[in-house]
Formats: C-alpha cells, sequence, structure tokens
C-alpha cells in the first residue's frame, strides 16, 4: 500500500499534466537574442528519464527547474546581459527577466572598439572605431590583457568616476568629453570637446568627489566659458591645489 502510495505521489510530482511547463517567457531583452534565452530555458527544464528508440520518458515538472541553473547558463550567453532573475509562475510556467547593459561610453584597445557599461565591462564589439563620441582608453604600458567580451577592461570605481565627470560636465556646464585617458593606474586625463585637458588623481585614496568639487569651483569662480577658448588643461591632483594654465 505505501509503495502504491509512493509511486503515486513520484508520478503526479514528475509527470502530472498540469504542472508540466507550458511556457518560458522572456522579457526585457531588447539586444539579447530572446530565442536562444528560450531555448536555454527549455533545455534545462526538460528533463530525460529514459529513452528507448523514439521513445523518451520526459518530464517538464516546474518542481524539477533549476532557476539557478538557468540563471547561469543565461547569463553565461550573452555579454550583453547584466542580470536575470527567473521565476516560476505555477502551475506551468517559467518567466526570464533580463537586465542589459547600459551604454555608458566606447572602450578601445588598439583598432578594437567596444561599449562599456558603469562596472567597467565591455560587452558588445562595434565594426569600427567611432569617428566621434565619448571613447575611453589606456595608455600601451597599463593596456588590458584580455579584452574578451564580458570581462572587465577597467575597475568599476574609476568607471563610476569617469561616467560622474561626464555627466558632471555635461549636464553643468555644457562641457562635452571626448576622450578619458587611464595614463597610469594613479592618473587620469581627460579631454574635452573644447580642446582643452582635466588631470584627476586616482590612486589609492584618492578623493573624486574633492577634486570633482574644485574643479565645479573653478568653472563657475574663475575659468568662464570665453577663457576656456584659451585653456590648455585643468589639474586636480595634488590635494587642496588646483593648477591650470
Amino acid at each position: 500500500m505505501f509503495t502504491a502510495i509512493l509511486c503515486s505521489a513520484v508520478y503526479l510530482f514528475l509527470f502530472l499534466p498540469n504542472l508540466q511547463i507550458a511556457q518560458i517567457y522572456v522579457s526585457g531583452a531588447n539586444r539579447a537574442n530572446v530565442q536562444a534565452i528560450e531555448d536555454i530555458g527549455w533545455q534545462y527544464v526538460t528533463k530525460n528519464f529514459m529513452k528507448v528508440g523514439d521513445w523518451a520518458l520526459v518530464s517538464k515538472s516546474i518542481f524539477l527547474a533549476d532557476t539557478q541553473e538557468i540563471k547561469n547558463e543565461v547569463l553565461n550567453s550573452d555579454a550583453v546581459i547584466e542580470d536575470v532573475v527567473i521565476e516560476k509562475k505555477w502551475p506551468a510556467k517559467i518567466d526570464i527577466k533580463i537586465k542589459e547593459r547600459d551604454k555608458v561610453a566606447v572602450f578601445c584597445q588598439g583598432e578594437r572598439c567596444f561599449y562599456i557599461d558603469a562596472n567597467g565591462v565591455i560587452f558588445d564589439e562595434l565594426p569600427a572605431k567611432p569617428e566621434s563620441g565619448f571613447i575611453v582608453r589606456q595608455s600601451q604600458d597599463y593596456e588590458t590583457a584580455d579584452i574578451s567580451l564580458g570581462t572587465a577592461a577597467v575597475r568599476d570605481d574609476l568607471m563610476a568616476s569617469i561616467y560622474q565627470i561626464e555627466k558632471n560636465l555635461k549636464d553643468n556646464f555644457q562641457i562635452n568629453l571626448t576622450e578619458a585617458l587611464i595614463s597610469t593606474p594613479t592618473r587620469l586625463n581627460i579631454i574635452t570637446g573644447e580642446g582643452w585637458q582635466i588631470f584627476f588623481n586616482t590612486g589609492q585614496g584618492a578623493d573624486m568627489s574633492n577634486q570633482l568639487t574644485k574643479l565645479d569651483l573653478l568653472l563657475k569662480q574663475e575659468i568662464s566659458s570665453q577663457t576656456r577658448q584659451a585653456l590648455e588643461y585643468i589639474d586636480l591632483r595634488f590635494e587642496g591645489r588646483a593648477y591650470y594654465k
């Protein structure tokens, strides 16, 4: 009797029609391949227990779907995908919610260029180097050895600082940037669309907020838009001081 009950329970757990996954729904994928993501989902919800010739004993029970396994495979499938949330929608549906990486800038190394996100991760290679726009690059002595898709080409804290600098200058002073050059591990050179540069200290313990405050004060109080036409650089690397020429 107990064996019969156990077998019935196992059968219901594995093969009850109402609990077989019938739909995998993908949302949030604009650049990622929706069909490829769905295929990964079906691959990991389909469990083959036995196969004899053309006959197979297959279960797609929602109980057996490993959401963490699906998440890991989807994350590894495309560098444009930053995060994935998998939800079981009882009784027979799986929701896959995709968060794609935002294009913060273009990162170039040699002739190869990629979109880069706010965490410094490169995720989509461009067919050619853009003729305009904001480019992040590193000096030849400081180039990243591995620039494969999905890897961090720039430290996340440094990329956050670059993004903050760009946004601050554009929003508050209508100054566009053309390039961020990571000159050394402790120096960042920003080139503006007006042709002058800004030097930042990015070494350990350097206070980027303080450097940005100094920059704001200079541009508001000492360096007018007319003065900027002849400006060569602003140097913010030294604590408590700012130099410009």
